[in-house]
Order: structure tokens, then sequence, then C-alpha cells
């Protein structure tokens, strides 16, 4: 009675524990059968003790069985859970990869657009500020001020967007793996002072001035894309002149064992916070104030950052605060 209220009551019909209990259920019936063949009172009662002893025990031992099986179908349910889990962790997994691949695919379609339009944009442009500038030269004959007003006005447009889209086009060249360097051995002295004098013309109709000064006999060659280099100095200090309301722009050249260190440092808006600047060489970024005073891509710095890179260089900003101007610094190894 006590076994077999224990198989059901305790709900047990796992194969072995079955087999356990016909095992010792025949034990039982041996010494219940043996009870009719003690005469002697004293074994009698010794074996009903044994016999209810034994029929405890084996309750216990089922129970104990049956917490061993409760344990094992928890284990495979919750086994079975993590199987459902991860067949969903997969799925959603499967289509993670399929968003990441069509944004990846978007990413290079916008690449690409970059690419063309920059490319479509050039040449024109480039014809508008060629001809603005002959026209201005007097080449085509003698002009009034108000057309020359209106030509200067031109040709600062033409040459403030030939600038974004080189910008734009050398991005699209960065992003697809695309952009190439031709390297040389060149001087960085004579490409600041080209550059400086270019940009003097932009930068005196804002009352401002350029200012490009060396340590003496020092070693100013590097190995790298001159063009591409060229292109880095022009993007900081149109970036200055722009963000200049009054003031100068100083450039200042040295070495520093064996790189070398320049500084293009203005007296314009300045960096507002440690958030600011550090965002500042990002795609599309602009510190605060730059938005609210002037136009720009944003990509200026970024593109900067990536050719400097590119060179084993360095390119970093420094700034006292809100209105208290900035200083890009440019680090590149010297020339062996």
């Amino acid at each position: 009675m006590v076994m077999t209220y224990s198989i059901f009551s305790l709900d047990i019909f796992n194969l072995k524990i079955i087999s356990t209990y016909f095992t010792v259920f025949g034990f039982v019936i041996l010494m219940a059968v043996q009870l009719f063949f003690v005469s002697s009172g004293t074994d009698r009662v010794l074996t009903l003790v044994t016999l209810i002893l034994s029929s405890a025990l084996i309750y216990i031992l089922f129970k104990n069985l049956k917490k061993e099986s409760d344990q094992r179908i928890y284990i495979e349910n919750l086994s079975d859970q993590l199987e459902k889990s991860k067949g969903r962790l997969e799925e959603s997994n499967f289509s993670l990869e399929i968003a990441n691949d069509r944004l990846k695919e978007l990413d290079k379609l916008k690449t690409e657009f970059l690419s063309l339009a920059s490319h479509q944009l050039r040449s024109p442009l480039t014809a508008i500020k060629g001809y603005a500038s002959m026209v201005l030269e007097g080449d085509y004959g003698k002009i009034n001020n108000k057309t020359k007003e209106i030509l200067d006005r031109i040709l600062e447009s033409s040459s403030s967007l030939v600038i974004t889209v080189e910008d734009l086009l050398n991005v699209s060249k960065i992003e697809s793996g695309g952009m190439q360097y031709q390297k040389e051995n060149f001087d960085i002295g004579v490409i600041l002072e080209e550059v400086s004098k270019d940009l003097s013309i932009t930068a005196e109709k804002k009352g401002l001035k350029i200012t490009f000064n060396k340590e003496l006999n020092g070693n100013y060659h590097t190995y790298g894309d001159k063009d591409k280099i060229r292109q880095v100095f022009i993007n900081l200090i149109d970036n200055s002149i722009k963000y200049t309301k009054e003031g100068e722009i100083n450039i200042f050249m040295e070495n520093r064992d064996d790189h070398i260190l320049i500084n293009v440092k203005d007296t314009g808006i300045g960096i507002k916070n440690k958030k600011e600047k550090d965002n500042l060489f990002s795609k599309f970024e602009r510190g605060e104030g730059a938005r609210m005073n002037t136009g720009g891509s944003g990509l200026g710095l970024y593109l900067a950052k990536e050719i400097v890179k590119a060179h084993s260089g360095k390119i970093w900003v420094e700034s006292e605060g809100e209105n208290k101007g900035s200083t890009f610094y440019v680090e590149l190894p010297s020339a062996k």
C-alpha cells in the first residue's frame, strides 16, 4: 500500500524508478510473507517493525527519486527554452546582418553619388573661377567698379565652392578606399608660403592679416603627397579666416627632433568646451559658434585629419575657451 501510494501520489512513471520499485517491492513482499511463517511473537514483532521501517525508507527513496526526476524534467524544459531563445537570437542576428548589408550598400551608393556629383561640379566651378579672374584682371577689357565688385563676389564664392567640392571628392575617395597618395620629398615651408599668399587676398577682404614665420636653419623637408598636404593647410587657414572676425592668423613652423611642427593660430571664436573640441575633427562636425556665425561643410578638418594620419602625422587643436581663439597643430615626420 505504501509503495503503491508512493508511485501514484508522487506521479512516478520514470522507467528507472519503476524498475527500482519492482525490485524493492519484491523484497517487501517477501518480508510480509515471512510474517505468516514466524511462530515466535518476538520475531513477529521484529519482522513487523522491520517491514514498517523498510516501507518508510522506501517512501523516502522514491521521494528522492521523484525529486531527481523533477530536476531532470526542469533541466530539459530549460534546455528547450534556451534552444528556442537561441533560435530567436539567430533569427534576430540574421535580420541584423541583412539590415547591415543594406546600410553598407546605401553607404556605398552615397559615396559613389558624392564622387560623381563632385566630378560633375568641379569642372564648371573651375571654369567660372578662371573666367571671373581673367575678367577682373582686365583680359577682356576695362570694367567699372560695380562690375568689379560683383565679379569679386563671384570669384570668392566659386573659390569657396571649389574647396568644398574638392573636400567632398576626397572624402568619397577615403570612404571607398580609393584615396591615392603620390609621395615625394618636398619642403613644407614652400607650400605654406604659397598657401599663405593665396589666402591673404581673402583674409584682407575681412580686414585680417596672415603672417608666416619659421625657425631659421631648419630642415622642413618631409616625404608625402605635396598636393594633399597643401589641401590640409588650405583647409586649416581657410577655417581660421571663416571663424575670425578681427585680428590675425599666425602660422609658425619649427623642428621638433625628427618631426616638423606647424601651428596655425587665430584670434577667432575659439572652442567652447571639451566635448566640442573632441568632436571637431569628426565628419560633418562644426563647433556651436561656427554653426551660428558662418557656413561650411564640416568636412575640412575631418579631411585634414585623415590626410595627416595617412602621412604618419598628428593633428590637434588647443583653445583657452570661447572667443579666445584657437591654435591648430600639425606634426609631420621629417624626411631622412
